[in-house]
């Protein structure tokens, strides 16, 4: 392969983020998925449930909300947390899109973003520190993704293997 392999790690990240909530002091984290039939999103399911488990937290389905990466997503979902007897303490949002939603939906609910609750989004979009709050969320690195990808791809056209199947 011509380039360094890279993996995305989306499941280690996912993870990350969860147990950085953890450390944070939040027990009632909350999920809120992307679309259920994207591989990022059981990848980043399996790393938040991971670093439940780790944490010795049972995973609460009333947490998981269901989402499609967009911002209308998760001001669904903040009002859908707002209709729990308890509030979560930090939700983790599987995109930043969604990040943004429940920070609107929770705001102008009266709930104060983070000091109310905390909320973490994956992607670091543009906007994401341009946000008020500015979100806590997960970077990676597109264009070496991207370039890793490609360089995958030439190696399959002139019949070599891969060093690995997934970036």
């Amino acid at each position: 392969s011509r380039l360094p392999h890279v993996e995305t790690a989306n499941r280690d990240a996912a993870r990350a983020v969860t147990e950085y909530l953890l450390q944070l002091g939040h027990r009632r984290i909350g999920y809120l998925a992307g679309p259920t039939a994207n591989v990022l999103e059981h990848d980043r399911f399996a790393g938040y449930s991971d670093a439940l488990a780790a944490g010795g937290i049972a995973l609460d389905r009333e947490l998981v909300q269901p989402g499609d990466f967009s911002l209308g997503a998760g001001e669904a979902a903040a009002r859908a947390y707002l209709t729990l007897p308890k509030l979560p303490d930090a939700v983790f949002a599987c995109n930043d899109a969604m990040a943004m939603g429940l920070i609107r939906g929770f705001v102008a609910a009266g709930v104060s973003v983070p000091d109310q609750i905390s909320i973490a989004g994956f992607d670091d979009i543009e906007f994401a520190s341009a946000y008020n709050p500015a979100l806590t969320t997960v970077r990676q690195s597109r264009r070496e993704i991207g370039a890793c990808a490609a360089a995958m791809l030439i190696d399959l056209m002139e019949g070599e293997q891969p060093a690995s199947r997934q970036i």
